[in-house]
């Protein structure tokens, strides 16, 4: 037997063995790079979605803050004069417009009294609606602005209206010879009730402290003149009992426990 023969081949096997183990692994390592490659470009691509969304961000944030400051350098532009001329210069306009009738199918003869909640903020409407369903179970007859209504004037319940139409319910009051409660609950309302010549003034304070404060010496001024004028003067947080020494009547008020509030009236 040649056993030289047989080695050679035994070789030239193991070779052949090697080459394919080779191949294999230079195929396994080719396909581990087409895949670190793919993982490369798609992170490449989230990142680059990352940057700009973060550019976006930052692009917003830059907006919002020069919007702020807008809004900021407009507040102290407008005093509270030049704001209480420009909404009763528009409330007077709108009202020589607006000449169709103002008639209601509604007898305010029939309840005790009527009480009207103008615009304000929007945590304020929440706390007024709140007063003016509670009071219109009491027998009142309720108005209560509201952005949401269905029309000038809706009905929600016996006694209890909301409205949006500020113009159409300061013609029809006016009309009538009823003598309104009105709820005030920041300075700015002033230009829409003082254009009702007979009313009782309810002055609620609620809210931020620069609405029914104002930011200038003539909103100040208005709010101490309120507390004059105000028959009932209420509270809805203790920290606000430091603006009211001028009236010792003055009386915390919770939206949800009117009874106080209906002893009163009553």
């Amino acid at each position: 037997m040649n056993y030289s023969l047989l080695e050679k081949s035994h070789r030239e096997n193991q070779l052949d063995s090697l080459r394919i183990l080779y191949r294999n692994k230079l195929s396994d390592l080719n396909k581990v790079r087409v895949k670190v490659t793919d993982s490369e470009k798609r992170l490449k691509v989230i990142h680059e979605k990352f940057e700009k969304s973060n550019q976006l961000n930052i692009a917003l944030q830059h907006h919002l803050d020069r919007m702020r400051q807008l809004l900021s350098d407009s507040k102290a532009q407008i005093t509270f004069e030049e704001d209480y001329r420009l909404r009763t210069n528009y409330y007077i306009s709108q009202m020589s417009k607006q000449s169709g009738s103002t008639t209601m199918a509604l007898d305010w003869r029939s309840y005790k009294g009527v009480i009207v909640s103008p615009d304000c903020l929007q945590i304020q409407r929440d706390r007024a609606a709140g007063l003016m369903l509670e009071l219109s179970r009491s027998g009142f007859l309720c108005f209560a602005f509201s952005e949401d209504t269905i029309g000038d004037m809706e009905r929600i319940s016996d006694g209890f209206y909301k409205f949006k139409n500020e113009v159409f319910l300061l013609k029809w009051l006016q009309a009538q010879s009823v003598i309104p409660m009105v709820l005030c609950s920041s300075i700015q309302q002033s230009a829409w009730f003082d254009l009702i010549e007979e009313k009782i003034l309810w002055y609620d304070l609620c809210g931020p402290e620069n609405i029914f404060l104002g930011d200038d010496a003539s909103s100040k001024l208005r709010h101490y003149d309120l507390l004059k004028q105000a028959k009932y003067v209420t509270y809805a947080d203790s920290s606000f009992k430091k603006y009211l020494y001028a009236r010792k009547d003055a009386f915390f008020l919770d939206a949800n426990e009117s009874g106080h509030l209906k002893m009163r009236f009553n």
